[in-house]
Formats: structure tokens, sequence, C-alpha cells
């Protein structure tokens, strides 16, 4: 991990091995709660299941699993004591693995000169409607489901391409993959790739010319013009989830059985963070 003051920041990586069996773990805890034409509910075979709404459907779900195993490793020397829950974001996420970024605050280094007699005003906590109906929307999201669409990609879909990188006419090393999942707008390859995809239909190919960022770590690649060979293998779209019975069985929140009960327990969830951070703070 890099120091910076009292600001650690570090990566923890799990290989695609170590992805796949959480995939798998991932499909055992969600497999009873299945339900598709000609199964009965928890019953669905696991191919059947991969082939029809494909394995990203469980990314979320994998990545889940993997945190805490993520957490520990970030921590795993001792070295760090955070004073308060440490920031994770997912930095990279695919076929290949996944990776985390922590970010972790500890105590600073501090010399007071008056220490007695100081107040500290707390901050008021309060959680507004507005807040728990983002948190409704992102909860929606995060349980939508890919499924395989008829048509062209546009924004927001998943186009799952093979694809290898040219430069002056020779392959580069990294630069193919297969089946990759790519969501249409996350800004995950290099600028201007995705959007070329858009229109693009199952069995399309085209070739696709871009030029990688002056910063890109390779630097062989680095401002380099390249062209990659795309096929598009199939398309997907985020099947819009909606406060049903079905989505609150999902969810698998205590107590949770409707939209009020619902905005109630993130109402409460959301409160009791704020006066985490206020008394943090």
């Amino acid at each position: 991990m890099e120091k910076k003051k009292n600001v650690f920041e570090g990566t923890v990586k799990f290989n695609k091995k170590e992805f796949e069996e959480a995939i798998d773990k991932a499909y055992e805890k969600k497999a009873k709660d299945i339900k598709m034409d000609g199964f009965r509910k928890g019953k669905v075979p696991k191919d059947i299941y991969m082939k029809k709404v494909g394995k990203e459907s469980l990314y979320m779900d994998a990545v889940d699993y993997l945190l805490p195993k993520a957490y520990d490793k970030a921590l795993k020397d001792g070295k760090y004591e955070p004073i308060v829950e440490p920031k994770v974001d997912l930095k990279a996420l695919g076929e290949d693995g996944v990776e985390f970024l922590f970010t972790i605050t500890t105590m600073p280094e501090v010399t007071i000169e008056k220490y007695t007699g100081l107040k500290v005003a707390r901050d008021k906590v309060e959680v507004t409607d507005k807040e728990v109906n983002e948190e409704v929307k992102n909860l929606l999201k995060r349980f939508s489901e890919l499924t395989v669409k008829e048509g062209s990609i546009k924004e927001g879909d998943t186009a799952v391409i093979d694809f290898e990188g040219f430069k002056d006419g020779v392959a580069f090393e990294g630069g193919k993959g297969e089946n990759y999942p790519l969501e249409i707008g996350s800004h995950t390859f290099i600028p201007g790739f995705e959007e070329q995809l858009v229109g693009l239909k199952k069995d399309d190919e085209k070739d696709i010319n871009v030029t990688f960022p002056k910063d890109y770590q390779a630097e062989d690649l680095a401002g380099k013009e390249v062209a990659f060979k795309i096929k598009v293998n199939e398309v997907k779209e985020k099947k819009e989830r909606k406060l049903d019975e079905e989505f609150f069985e999902d969810l698998g929140m205590e107590g949770v059985t409707s939209e009020k009960t619902l905005k109630e327990e993130i109402k409460k969830s959301m409160l009791a963070n704020k006066e985490m951070d206020s008394e943090n703070k």
C-alpha cells in the first residue's frame, strides 16, 4: 500500500479461477429462488440457467461473496488500523477476475496545543425521502437481470464480444478476448471503443480504430493508434425489476414484504450509518 499522510490505498485481486469459484457459490445461494419455465422453483439446472440468463447476472453476487475476503487481505498484515469503515471501489470486473481498490483512513498524527474546554457541535443527522428513493432505485438496478435481446446494441446493453487488437498490423499482447461481456457506457475500455459498438447486432463483425491514452501503463501502446477486430456473439439488456413479491423475495431482507417496509428498512439503515459517521467526526 502507498501511504499518503494518514490515508492508504491498495488493491486486492482475485484471479479467474477464484472468481469462477465465487460465481459457483453465488449460484448455489441463488438457486433455490430461481424460477424458469419448464422447471420447478429452485430446480433449474445450472447449465440451463447460465445458457439462458448468463453468468454475468451472478457477477455482483460473486463480488459480495469475495468482498469480506478482500477486506481481510487488505488488512492482513495488521499494519493499518482504520478509524472509519474503509472505502472500497470495484476497480475491475470481468471474465479474468475481479479487483478491489481499498482506501483506508487511519488516526492522523496531530499536535494539539489547546485541548481543554473545547466544545464540538454534532452534525444534524437526517435522511430525506429523496435519499431513500435513490437507494431504492440502486437496489432495483443491482438486482436487474441480463436477458438476451434481438436487435441492435444500444447504450446500457451488454455486448458479448470476441476481440483482437493489432498495432501496425501485428497482434499485441493482452489485446485479445473471447465472449467478453462489455456494458456499453461503462467506459471500461479505451475511449471510443464502446461507442463504435452501438448499432451492431448479433453475428456482426467490425474493425474498430482507437487511440490508446498517452498515459496508458503499457509504454509500447501509450498514445498509439490500434485496430480491433470485433465479432458480436450476443446482445443482452437489463430486465427492469419492479417492487413486487418476487423482488422482495430476492432481496431476502427480514420483514421486508412491501415498498413501505423496504423504505422503512432503508431509512433506518441510512440513519444508523449517518449517526456513525457523525460520531466518528
